[in-house]
């Protein structure tokens, strides 16, 4: 599984580099891969062992040869937060940052900045829904004028 942690790594830091260059997109891309490979570490590590019983906690949080492994699943989705932000894509961003909230609550849950971003997250997302309400409203009243109205077809 240290292939995985090393990927999750890779990506994140590839990502990192696409966010700083201005291609978003690209780097939610491989955001996504990263979370992927993390959760692949984090679902070995919960896996029970071969006789059947869980993982000891201290296998879980240092490699086999002693040095610790810390857990970098917040920092990615942290990162995947505000990229997700960066591309108005407001409600990964919003699942994103829960979901650090949530796992990191000590650090990331006492960041001012973790839960500004929720709240512009929550922003962005009611103002595009308010946005798709208002385009809906005035094709229907456009139909409705020039007799394409659906209640007049049928």
């Amino acid at each position: 599984m240290a292939n995985d942690y090393d990927e999750a790594i890779y990506y994140n830091n590839i990502a990192l580099l696409h966010q700083s260059a201005g291609k978003i997109h690209l780097a939610l891309h491989y955001y996504t891969y990263a979370l992927s490979y993390i959760e692949r570490v984090k679902s070995f590590d919960d896996s029970s062992t071969t006789d059947g019983h869980p993982r000891p906690t201290h296998d879980r949080n240092f490699w086999s040869g002693g040095l610790a492994k810390p857990d970098i699943s917040v920092e990615i989705l942290h990162n995947t937060s505000i990229c997700a932000f960066q591309a108005q894509e407001f409600n990964k961003a919003y699942e994103c940052m829960a979901r650090c909230v949530t796992k990191s609550p000590n650090v990331f849950g006492r960041q001012a900045r973790s839960w500004l971003r929720l709240a512009q997250s929550c922003i962005g997302i009611y103002t595009n829904l308010h946005q798709e309400l208002e385009s809906n409203s005035e094709s229907s009243k456009r139909r409705h004028a020039t007799g394409l109205d659906l209640n007049y077809l049928g």
